[in-house]
């Protein structure tokens, strides 16, 4: 997680300009089976969305047109990487890399249409990042990735504490290191590989 961080800024945060799935702790497993409950329980399946599913779910949740770039671009780029089998046993690590960078190109859409619009109280992404991302803000982000991209509550996703416990220690770390440039660029690239982290895990590409 830390690297993602750590390109997004490499990428973004120095201008002034704008094989492991990559999952929180507490998310559903990708899995067939039995519930733990008892042996009695029902079965449940749970299957990948392939690339026109995620691309929709993508934009519902977070407001950024898949028409438009950056999306377009990356999609024309990844389409043939997507995953086109629903089985999770068939989901391998050129189906996650192409919707990690999915989830980051809509994430842009999220930081313009959510973050720059002042929806989540606490993050100013027109300041630095150990000015504009408070404390405060992160709590505010993750209410608003639990509600806005799991819907929860749901059975089987993690909650809010659990989301800021996956995310925080390295969102934190990286806010605050003095290499990290002091840019709102920086702070940009910051609530975008946060979302990304969220947009690409199980509870959104499952169904």
């Amino acid at each position: 997680m830390k690297l993602l961080f750590v390109a997004l800024l490499v990428v973004y945060g120095c201008s002034g300009d704008s094989a492991k799935k990559k999952t929180f702790k507490g998310n559903a497993k990708v899995l067939v089976g039995k519930t733990a409950d008892t042996s009695e329980a029902p079965t449940f399946r749970l299957a990948i969305k392939n690339c026109d599913q995620i691309l929709r779910t993508m934009e519902r949740l977070t407001g950024a047109s898949r028409l438009q770039a950056p999306v377009s671009t990356v999609y024309e780029s990844v389409k043939g990487s997507c995953p086109a089998d629903a089985s999770p046993d068939s989901f391998d690590g050129s189906h996650i890399v192409a919707i990690n960078k999915l989830a980051l190109a809509f994430c842009s859409g999220y930081v313009t249409k959510v973050i720059k619009e002042g929806v989540v109280s606490g993050i100013d992404v027109t300041k630095a990042p150990k000015i504009g991302i408070t404390d405060q803000g992160l709590d505010n982000l993750y209410e608003d990735f639990f509600k806005r991209f799991y819907m929860g509550p749901r059975t089987g996703i993690p909650d809010v504490a659990q989301i800021k416990a996956s995310i925080e220690p390295t969102l934190k770390e990286v806010r605050d290191v003095a290499t990290t440039p002091a840019t709102p660029a920086a702070s940009e690239a910051l609530m975008q590989g946060a979302c990304g982290m969220v947009l690409s895990s199980a509870p959104v590409i499952t169904q």
